[in-house]
């Protein structure tokens, strides 16, 4: 990462555990920040929005990843 990048996230949580999640990453082109990835447990699984730099539209991908409940079980 550069000093023309950054990482948003937001975590909710419920009584200690965590039920929704996202981490963006963002990179500044022009004078603003854009989208480059984003993680997020919004459809109750983990996955992944990318952005093209050409296009606006975005690919969504199911991760094979853990679900939030079992990423953040004690």
């Amino acid at each position: 990462m550069s000093e023309h990048d950054r990482l948003r996230y937001r975590i909710v949580t419920e009584r200690g555990d965590v039920v929704d999640f996202v981490v963006q990453y963002e990179t500044l082109v022009g004078d603003e920040y854009r989208p480059v990835v984003r993680y997020d447990g919004s459809h109750g699984h983990g996955h992944r929005d990318s952005a093209s730099r050409t296009r606006s539209e975005k690919q969504d991908v199911t991760c094979n990843c853990i679900g939030v409940s079992t990423a953040t079980a004690s």
